[in-house]
């Protein structure tokens, strides 16, 4: 079972990243507006898509 336990997003909130656990495993799903761009990516995957966008993330309350 999958879990959300924590969630980023750019000022603009454009750009989302959720942090997922499903038993021992963590992984990031990447959120552009309202579609997903990226499920199970990597720390590496999140920086390459999001480019400068990266440094702009900010942690929000999960909804």
């Amino acid at each position: 079972m999958e879990r959300i336990d924590g969630m980023l997003q750019t000022p603009d909130g454009y750009w989302r990243v959720e942090v997922v656990r499903s038993g021992r495993d963590v992984w990031y799903r990447i959120r552009h507006a309202e579609t997903i761009v990226a499920e199970k990516a990597s720390i590496a995957t999140v920086q390459r898509i999001l480019e400068e966008d990266f440094a702009k993330l900010q942690q929000v309350d999960a909804a």
